[in-house]
């Protein structure tokens, strides 16, 4: 069902999606090749290697929370549920995007969790050569193997898998805090 929560003695539903878990991450200053070979990845895509070529940078801060967050329930006409697309402006009102290193940081420090369903991490986005822009995403395939791998970035960011989680940073962490925010594609 929904994520609700008591505001005033009344119970209201949210718009915003339930946070399932967050981690610390551990910042060690580490070249992206480092980062890549301390994740251990069975394999890692071709995008996704130009992704972190082209946009990490050095943390700035020295410490980050990640919050995964999971998409909201509601219940649907045929008596099951189904589930709502989160948008990518709406979390960006309470929570900072994250950052490429954070994606390696997370998939090093981590590597179970991408087992469970694939993790996206809005960060800002890199143009593909023949158009969409993309995001980084820790996934494993159909054998279970764990991988870096991307999907194409839009404002709704549950549409590209069942049931995956969405990366963000905690407000007030990284990027800038509050005042460094993505712009969501529409």
């Amino acid at each position: 069902m929904g994520h609700q929560r008591k505001e005033a003695g009344n119970m209201v539903q949210s718009t915003q999606p339930p946070e399932r878990s967050s981690f610390a991450l551990t910042l060690d200053g580490g070249a992206p090749e480092e980062l890549l070979k301390a994740g251990k990845y069975d394999w890692v895509s071709d995008y996704a290697r130009q992704i972190v070529d082209s946009k990490f940078c050095a943390p700035r801060e020295a410490e980050i929370e990640i919050v995964l967050l999971a998409p909201l329930r509601r219940s649907s006409d045929e008596g099951g549920t189904s589930r709502d697309l989160m948008n990518l402006a709406d979390v960006l009102t309470r929570y900072d995007p994250p950052e490429v290193g954070d994606v390696l940081r997370f998939g090093a420090q981590y590597p179970d969790e991408q087992r469970k369903t694939p993790i996206i991490f809005p960060h800002e986005p890199w143009a593909g050569p023949h158009g969409p822009s993309f995001v980084l995403v820790l996934r494993t395939d159909e054998n279970q193997v764990r991988g870096l791998s991307y999907a194409p970035y839009s404002g709704l960011l549950d549409d590209w898998w069942p049931v995956p989680r969405i990366a963000v940073r905690r407000s007030g962490g990284g990027a800038g805090g509050k005042g460094r925010r993505m712009r969501a594609v529409q």
